[in-house]
């Protein structure tokens, strides 16, 4: 609390911002408390204290914010007051030091009371009714620690995740969404749990599949909460064992990305030759001749390309990270923006014309001039980008390449031990020549 003590006798101090020093005529607030007492100390200060706050904000056009401010500050001072006290109900011999703190406890405790019920114009809490009831209760619950609001830990929740950022903004989202039909952490439950599936599933109308992406960072930030002890141990995490919806066979096909065959390669390589886009006629013929993802082909530099195969370096995974044969038909287009690439330097990205986004993601803009080309074509959200992955993979194995080889080639992590564990992969004789059936019979 704000206090300081002088020849044995407590006073309640606030300091006043140097921009509002001159408008006050001092630096500070000060009042005798006229107590030896702490505990009694802290319990005149609170009042004075949050006076004097009125009056700053008010000095600045905003007589709200100290109350708000008030009850944070109690709130951190009973958090720390709680660390004090379980430390000290470890050590007998701390016994007079554990009574003061709890005597303290309890005084800064009065004075939150005191002051919501203030807040609402009462002096006694059975003057209290309805929503205003409610709404004092739960604010002292909060502020003396009994209940932590949903929000109250997702910074540290997201700073601690191993996660981009974008998947950090996409948590942010989906919590925060959360936490207007259910503001209180404390108060959720398994039932809970599933009213929320239920409301998204039925109220929102969403796939089987994004219920079961909003429920992930949900299950995740309980398990943080509960691991750091920022919820009571008792409890158990709500989203743990509780049950998503279903994906039926039907529906997983619907979803599925698919294959483009060869006379939709052969469609889609019409219309955007047809257009001068250059950087989308590039990585059109990359996503076709190497399997590449969208952003490992924007990612590639001048050093990534060699004589006869590219390096891609900037994949997901340590087995994205792979040399892929350079096929003859993407040969002149990689010549071609060698000869036009506005940097000598090795660093230069080979898709130079591409504006990176606040995450250094190259793909985005590119990637939507692709979705609007397939569209015109009449091609539905179960084809993208993505599906130029699948369209390599099916075109090596019709031609016959082993799963190891096309593995090496796409990147995929391979699933027998004897080849994920102890081959040292296939060579760049075997890719070149697996990468050479690839043909869609263009010129």
């Amino acid at each position: 609390m704000y206090l300081e003590k002088q020849y044995n006798t407590y006073s309640a101090v606030l300091k006043i911002p140097k921009d509002l020093r001159q408008h006050f005529g001092k630096r500070a607030f000060k009042q005798s408390l006229k107590t030896s007492d702490k505990a009694v100390a802290n319990a005149q200060a609170g009042p004075i204290v949050l006076k004097w706050k009125a009056e700053i904000e008010a000095a600045r056009g905003n007589p709200h914010q100290s109350l708000e401010e008030y009850f944070a500050s109690s709130k951190s001072a009973l958090r720390e007051l709680q660390l004090q006290i379980n430390a000290a109900s470890e050590n007998p011999a701390q016994g007079d030091d554990l009574a003061d703190l709890k005597d303290e406890q309890s005084a800064i405790e009065g004075v939150v009371a005191d002051v919501i019920l203030e807040s609402k114009g009462v002096a006694d809490s059975g003057e209290l009714t309805g929503q205003d009831r409610i709404e004092a209760f739960e604010t002292y619950k909060v502020v003396t620690g009994q209940l932590v609001p949903t929000l109250d830990n997702l910074e540290g929740y997201l700073k601690a995740q191993a996660v981009e950022p974008n998947t950090s903004r996409r948590y942010h989202q989906m919590i925060h969404r959360f936490a207007k039909k259910y503001p209180v952490a404390s108060n959720v439950a398994a039932k809970t749990a599933r009213e929320y599936i239920r409301h998204l599933s039925e109220d929102c109308s969403l796939t089987p599949s994004t219920v079961r992406s909003h429920i992930l960072p949900l299950r995740t930030y309980w398990t943080w909460m509960l691991e750091n002890e920022l919820l009571s141990p008792t409890k158990a995490n709500p989203f743990e064992k509780v049950k998503t919806p279903k994906v039926s066979s039907k529906d997983a096909a619907k979803e599925a990305q698919t294959p483009y065959e060869i006379e939709d390669i052969q469609s889609l390589h019409a219309a955007i030759s047809a257009g001068d886009d250059i950087m989308l006629k590039t990585l059109f013929a990359f996503g076709i001749y190497t399997g590449a993802r969208r952003e490992e082909i924007t990612q590639l530099r001048l050093s990534d390309v060699r004589e006869d195969y590219i390096k891609i370096r900037a994949a997901k995974t340590r087995a994205g990270n792979r040399s892929v044969p350079i096929h003859a038909q993407l040969r002149p287009v990689i010549n071609a923006l060698l000869n036009s690439n506005p940097s000598p330097s090795p660093d230069a990205y080979l898709l130079f014309d591409l504006t990176a986004d606040r995450d250094g993601k190259r793909s985005l803009q590119v990637g939507k001039r692709f979705g609007r080309v397939k569209a015109k074509l009449g091609f539905d959200y179960r084809y993208t980008f993505h599906s130029t992955r699948k369209t390599v993979s099916t075109q090596l194995e019709r031609a016959g390449v082993s799963e190891g080889i096309s593995a090496d080639i796409l990147g995929h992590e391979k699933q027998t031990m004897t080849y994920g564990l102890y081959s040292g992969g296939s060579s760049l004789e075997q890719k070149a020549a697996a990468v050479g059936l690839i043909d869609y019979g263009l010129s």
